[in-house]
């Protein structure tokens, strides 16, 4: 079965080419699929795509493989990918619910961080010899008020170092599975510091 993957990464790669089945015949391209992407005649009877993100699979890309069966998106959302036409064409699309929620809600709490004491702000004028403390002084996240939309994995994990500030979390989702303080979303916004 021919897999074409689309935007590998170094780690990607050494980690598929020593764990890809027998049976798959896998190629590796470390640039994006969209409409300007060159389809080789001999990729294009490929049953399996594989790609991130970047990658535009619309309709007009996805009709260039008259042979494909599975879509499998390295990444947590579909916005990509035209389901619609993938339903009509029966290919099934797979993607990653689980795709790094700690590394996503450590890197939003570095721009809370950024925001919050104004670190770029101050490197900036540090490197211009224009230090002036009362432009540079943020507010501590200490007792603040998170506001966060969706308790899903990464909004979970946002919860969990929001505790670890010592913030108070509101918490703004459809399905109130968990034992968090829910609040309308016009309120969240309202009463969130963050």
């Amino acid at each position: 079965m021919k897999i074409l993957f689309y935007d590998i990464k170094d780690f990607e790669f050494d980690y598929l080419t020593s764990h890809v089945p027998n049976n798959i015949e896998p190629y590796f391209f470390r640039y994006h699929l969209n409409y300007a992407t060159y389809i080789d005649e001999k990729h294009s009877d490929c049953v399996g795509l594989s790609a991130c993100v970047s990658s535009e699979l619309s309709e007009s890309v996805l009709s260039r493989f008259k042979n494909l069966k599975f879509i499998f998106l390295r990444c947590t959302g579909y916005s990509n990918c035209d389901l619609e036409y993938c339903k009509k064409r029966n290919i099934t699309v797979f993607n990653t619910p689980d795709y790094a929620p700690s590394s996503i809600a450590e890197f939003a709490f570095g721009l809370i961080l950024n925001l919050s004491r104004k670190i770029i702000k101050a490197k900036e004028k540090l490197f211009k010899g224009e230090v002036n403390h009362s432009e540079l002084t943020g507010f501590e996240l200490n007792s603040k008020t998170i506001g966060v939309i969706g308790a899903g994995h990464i909004g979970q994990k946002i919860i969990q170092i929001a505790n670890g500030f010592n913030m108070k979390v509101i918490v703004y989702d459809i399905n109130k599975t968990q034992n968090y303080n829910y609040v309308e979303l016009d309120e969240l916004y309202k009463t969130s510091d963050v």
